[in-house]
């Protein structure tokens, strides 16, 4: 098959990630694959690096109109069995339209649990054969929306567990984040963005530093709310226990010496953070938001609090740090779980089954109206 994917994203977050791992994986199965972008995107970069094709297109967003006869233009020459849509800032809007125009079937990938209105999701989700919910979450607020449940699929998130090795690298792990040595570690893995709910840790810290005052937060993302949380560690008096780690492409490399990953996410639509510190054996404390509770099975491969209960979260971050077997026999746990209910060969193959269906689809209907 020949599939056309269109990523709007820029940077090479946790949904461009599986874009990529999925191109890959379709790459190895004979499939061709090329990956329309917006300019001076690193997403399109690590795709040109991996030995695809690739196309970069201008964008502003949701308000860019003329994303529709453009993208047209780029589906009808590139000719396609089918268009595969990955992202939202106008890509969701304007991709399954285009298609429309150029005659292609096209599919795509809901990422996010925020709620749909039925008006919102006509307007969006209309132009697609199929709407692929990357969790159960995601699937029940489109049906709310009143997408009907024939046209949803769900294929959750899947990671290659290979590239992350259990064996920490401690003392360089120390001298990169000025940590000091043997204290406990907690990693927030997150954009800073609201919903990633980093404000919830802060709430939390103090009562964790009570009973382990050498603990270390350590935040690994970057946003537009830096600034603001810089500002709330300086305010909640942990400038001393707070380091922003930045945005990092080493996480295979820095999951392993972290004791524990918090993921206080008010609204998930899964969370690969997730998967990435169930893959390296590292407990997981988290809000049972959107889909989480999907990835992490409470108190079988982490631990889930009620979102918005910052008192929880601190209380089960503290248990799992003063308990280690418990947090290591749950690292385990949720690494094996990760192997068996998220493998990268069934995340491809759910993909190949259902472009091919979407093609034959197409084939039909263009057969029944006599088109050639």
């Amino acid at each position: 098959m020949k599939i056309v994917h269109l990523e709007t994203g820029r940077h090479r977050y946790g949904g461009p990630q599986q874009v990529l791992q999925l191109m890959n994986r379709l790459a190895e199965s004979g499939h061709d694959n090329t990956l329309i972008g917006a300019t001076d995107s690193e997403v399109l970069a690590h795709a040109r690096l991996a030995g695809h094709s690739i196309e970069a297109i201008a964008t502003i967003g949701d308000a860019d109109v003329s994303l529709v006869p453009r993208l047209a233009r780029r589906f009808a020459r590139l000719a396609p069995d089918v268009v595969h849509v990955h992202s939202r800032r106008g890509g969701d809007l304007y991709g399954g339209p285009a298609a429309r125009l150029a005659g292609l079937p096209s599919v795509l990938t809901r990422r996010v649990d925020n709620p749909l209105s039925v008006f919102g999701a006509r307007w969006r989700l209309r132009p697609y054969r199929r709407v692929i919910a990357i969790s159960e979450a995601v699937r029940d607020v489109l049906t709310s929306a009143g997408v009907a449940a024939e046209r949803i699929v769900v294929i959750r998130d899947a990671l290659d567990v290979a590239p992350l090795v259990l064996s920490p690298e401690r003392d360089w792990f120390v001298q990169t984040f000025g940590v000091p040595k043997g204290v406990p570690l907690i990693g927030v893995i997150a954009q800073f963005i609201p919903r990633k709910g980093h404000r919830y840790v802060f709430d939390a810290m103090p009562a964790v530093l009570e009973r382990l005052p050498a603990a270390r937060l350590l935040l690994f993302g970057r946003g537009p709310l830096e600034a603001e949380l810089r500002a709330l560690a300086h305010e909640y008096g942990l400038a001393e226990q707070v380091v922003f780690g930045g945005f990092r492409r080493d996480m295979a490399r820095i999951l392993p010496c972290l004791d524990l990953v918090v993921h206080p996410a008010t609204a998930e639509g899964m969370g690969v953070a997730l998967l990435e510190a169930a893959a390296a054996a590292v407990p997981v404390v988290a809000f049972a938001a959107g889909g989480v509770s999907e990835v992490v099975v409470d108190g079988e491969t982490g631990l889930l609090v009620p979102v918005g209960d910052s008192a929880g979260l601190g209380a089960a971050i503290a248990a799992l740090l003063t308990d280690r077997r418990r947090g290591e026999a749950l690292g385990v746990a949720a690494r094996r779980r990760i192997e068996q209910a998220f493998s990268v060969a069934e995340h491809a193959a759910r993909h190949e089954a259902l472009y091919a269906a979407v093609m034959a689809e197409q084939a039909e209907e263009r057969e029944h109206n006599g088109i050639g």
